[in-house]
């Protein structure tokens, strides 16, 4: 049977027909919309991964390159904006969050989103701990002060100016330097004497007697070769600061023997330790016979040590510190009586580094300090690192001709002396002092016949070689080093030659790549701070300069002779720049006079090296000569902060100076 369709069959099959093309044809729009969203999110992915593998070709560079920033990329008719935010997550890494948004079709916002981190591998085994991007408001900069000596470290005690200072990890190294005569504590007078064996067969009689200038003597009756016991007197009652290093003990004996012919003379003199323990120099003794008549006889010195290195504060306050006397019966065959009225020992110390704690970065509390430094005329300059070996350690350049470096274990406490370095032949003392990869750079004084320059393997903390691994003679006073990418940055005291370049991918044979003349007459402007970020670095300038001439300097370093960006006069012809910070287009100077003062830090908007203009001051404590200039990152409240030391002028140095603490609002 032959089979046809009804009409109605014919109508619901072209209705079920007709929505079927419709469906397909609304539907070709949305496939189509799909694809190209598809494909822009596939191409916006693309530059934002590109943009992160810039972001950590920065980084390899300078980490402190990797700063926020924002900026657009064009692709056909869509342009896409690429926007990266970075946050420091602890002091040498970032976090990158790199977002790339367009305006979809009809109107849709669309964006995608990828995260990555960078390390500053440089600095991990370097000592810079500052986020170069500077968060917060720094035309409204919040500071506060506190005096080191008094504010910090409740001791008001002078001669102890500051003389540099790193922030390294939450820690303040803050060093300080001798300028007259070191302070002392005593003369003291023992607690407690007593006769004790060891030495000789005679004991003494009335051994308390020999404490106090009283007129009551502790004797010993000598017959003809014979020798006391020792006189042993301790008890000083010191309480020396436990950040004082120990130069020198002076004792002095008041003594007296009963006879001109039958004489008494020194057997031993020696100094006793906090274990009790008798100490082992015995070269003190005086060969000379003792006075008939009462008189005071020295011993050691306001430099002498007594044969021992490690004379910590702890060691000296110790009740059992003190000093054996012995006498012998020097002449004649008859008996003769020894007498000892009393004893007194001076202690002469200095102070030279000061480890602060910065956590909490407006209250610098006390850390630790030196125990101990056989040198005595303070440092001048220091660079903290966690080295290639494990730990953390401090390489100071000293105000000595004896040793010019001094490698610190700071980990310690108190931080202890690994090993001092003098260079040869030098004739003057180091200035600055870098550290980067397990090699100290140091800049000197100038040096008549020799270099300014010179490299040190620190790589063993606790033995550097004999022989300097390079050297290179500037010809004049090296102020301040920056070293990076095989290059090292001089500030220098050339009128001529204020940064000198040196390329020191040969370590053992630094050679010149260029220098940098700043303009003003012959004779002014010496190179005294710079700082470098990338291919710019930053330069500033002693004060005195001529009229006019600018003291700050924005130079590219892409060429061998660095080129001028722009520059700004500061001061006049009366402050110079003592330090110097910059990052993400900001520019921190430390300003003012070595001798008259003024000491302030300035604020500059730098990102336009040829338009520089100063956005903000804060002003250091008195008025106070500018010393140094340091940051660093704080994990509390995501803020860098800067510290700023400054020195009195006037009135002595009772308070050492002063530590400014700065961050943006």
């Amino acid at each position: 049977m032959n089979r046809g369709f009804s009409t109605l069959e014919m109508l619901i099959a072209m209705t079920v027909l007709t929505l079927a093309i419709s469906a397909t044809i609304m539907l070709f729009p949305g496939i189509q919309s799909g694809s190209v969203d598809s494909e822009l999110n596939a191409e916006a992915l693309s530059i934002a991964q590109k943009t992160l593998e810039g972001e950590q070709a920065l980084a390899r560079k300078d980490f402190r390159l990797v700063v926020g920033t924002t900026s657009t990329e064009t692709s056909g008719s869509i342009t896409f904006t690429k926007t990266v935010a970075t946050t420091m997550t602890d002091f040498f890494t970032k976090k990158m969050t790199a977002t790339v948004s367009w305006g979809g079709l009809y109107g849709r916002s669309q964006s995608v989103v990828l995260a990555g981190v960078v390390a500053d591998f440089n600095n991990a085994v370097g000592g810079d701990t500052c986020d170069s991007s500077f968060p917060g408001n720094w035309s409204l900069p919040q500071s506060t002060s506190k005096t080191l000596g008094s504010g910090v470290m409740s001791d008001s005690s002078g001669l102890y100016p500051i003389t540099d200072l790193d922030a390294y990890r939450k820690r303040l190294y803050v060093t300080v330097n001798n300028t007259g005569t070191p302070p002392s504590v005593g003369p003291s007078t023992p607690a407690s004497a007593a006769s004790a064996s060891g030495i000789g067969s005679v004991a003494w009689v009335n051994p308390t007697n020999g404490r106090t200038n009283d007129a009551a003597y502790a004797t010993a009756s000598l017959g003809a070769g014979q020798t006391t016991n020792y006189l042993k007197v301790t008890g000083f009652g010191f309480s020396l600061p436990a950040d004082a290093t120990v130069l020198g003990i002076t004792v002095k004996v008041s003594r007296k023997g009963s006879s001109s012919t039958n004489t008494v003379k020194d057997a031993q003199i020696r100094i006793m330790k906090a274990d009790g323990s008798i100490g082992s120099d015995t070269t003190q003794a005086h060969a000379t016979s003792w006075p008939t008549t009462e008189a005071v006889d020295t011993y050691g010195s306001s430099s002498y040590l007594w044969g021992e290195t490690d004379w910590s504060p702890a060691a000296i306050n110790n009740a059992n510190f003190g000093v054996a006397i012995a006498a012998l019966a020097n002449s004649g065959t008859n008996s003769r009586t020894a007498s000892v009225n009393y004893v007194t020992v001076t202690v002469t110390y200095t102070k030279q580094l000061y480890i602060l704690n910065v956590s909490t970065p407006g209250n610098p509390t006390f850390a630790k300090s030196l125990g101990q430094n056989a040198i005595p005329t303070g440092l001048n300059a220091i660079a903290v690192a966690t080295s290639t070996a494990s730990g953390d350690y401090a390489y100071a350049a000293t105000n000595s001709t004896v040793a010019h470096l001094e490698v610190i274990d700071v980990g310690a406490t108190p931080a202890k002396v690994l090993s001092a370095y003098q260079i040869p032949s030098a004739t003057v003392t180091a200035n600055t002092v870098f550290y980067k990869d397990g090699y100290a750079y140091l800049g000197l004084q100038n040096n008549p016949g020799g270099p300014e320059f010179i490299v040190v393997d620190v790589h063993n903390p606790s033995s550097i070689p004999a022989t300097p691994l390079g050297t290179y003679e500037v010809g004049a006073g090296v102020n301040n080093i920056y070293v990076k990418n095989g290059y090292a940055y001089l500030a220098t005291d050339s009128s001529t030659k204020e940064l000198v370049v040196l390329n020191i991918n040969d370590l053992a044979h630094p050679a010149l790549r260029g220098s940098y003349d700043a303009p003003g007459a012959s004779g002014s402007g010496q190179g005294r701070s710079l700082y470098t970020i990338g291919d710019t670095l930053y330069l500033g300038r002693y004060s005195s300069l001529t009229a006019g001439a600018p003291e700050f300097a924005v130079l590219d370093t892409t060429s061998a002779n660095p080129a001028l960006l722009g520059s700004r006069d500061t001061g006049g012809t009366t402050a110079g720049i003592y330090g110097l910070i910059a990052g993400n287009g900001r520019a921190f100077l430390l300003s003012g006079n070595a001798t008259t003062g003024g000491g302030q830090l300035l604020i500059l908007d730098a990102l336009n090296p040829g338009a520089i203009t100063q956005t903000a001051t804060v002003a250091l404590p008195s008025s106070g000569a500018p010393v140094a200039l340091d940051c660093e990152w704080n994990s509390a409240d995501g803020k860098t902060y800067l510290y700023a030391a400054s020195v009195p002028v006037s009135g002595g140095n009772a308070n050492k100076g002063a530590i400014t603490v700065i961050s943006g609002l």
